[in-house]
């Protein structure tokens, strides 16, 4: 359905990537688990060692599927008080991801989807990101919490060549 909006405005499909789909999942999950609709995983990193483990940010959980490089999308530096993380500057034109939430007792996934869509496309925001002319690549998924409510993660990507 995302691939269907961004031809709607002239725009290519999408490949699926399974890279992708993993981050995706895995923070569908982590959302379902919570019980919460975020973007941002728990306290941000303190420093360089827990920037190279972290689910924190979406940029982090992409890399780990190995879908970019660190250096793809970071730069780090050094000085007197440690090393620090700085994102280069076109990292938002190399991956992205919207969510979405739809609490117990709203159908199907196949219900759900005919209005997650939509309302992605209704927010200037989640518009913006789905029809962005840069991705090459997509993957999505949804996990389910036990109260019924199901997550949505859809993640985007353009590798670096």
């Amino acid at each position: 359905m995302v691939n269907d909006e961004r031809q709607k405005v002239g725009l290519e499909r999408l490949a699926y990537n399974n890279k992708l789909e993993q981050a995706a999942l895995s923070h569908s999950q982590w959302m379902a688990r919570g019980g919460k609709m975020e973007h941002l995983q728990g306290e941000r990193p303190q420093d360089f060692g827990d920037y190279l483990k972290s689910d924190h940010h979406h940029c982090t959980r992409i890399l780990k599927t190995g879908y970019l490089r660190w250096q793809d999308l970071y730069d780090v530096t050094e000085d007197a008080n440690g090393r620090h993380v700085h994102a280069k500057a076109n990292a938002d034109d190399h991956v992205s991801e919207i969510i979405a939430f739809a609490g117990p007792g709203s159908g199907s996934i196949q219900q759900q989807l005919p209005i997650v869509v939509p309302g992605w496309m209704k927010s200037p925001g989640h518009r913006a990101v789905i029809v962005k002319t840069c991705w090459k690549d997509m993957g999505g998924a949804f996990a389910m919490s036990k109260n019924g409510s199901t997550y949505y993660c859809v993640t985007f990507g353009n590798p670096v060549e």
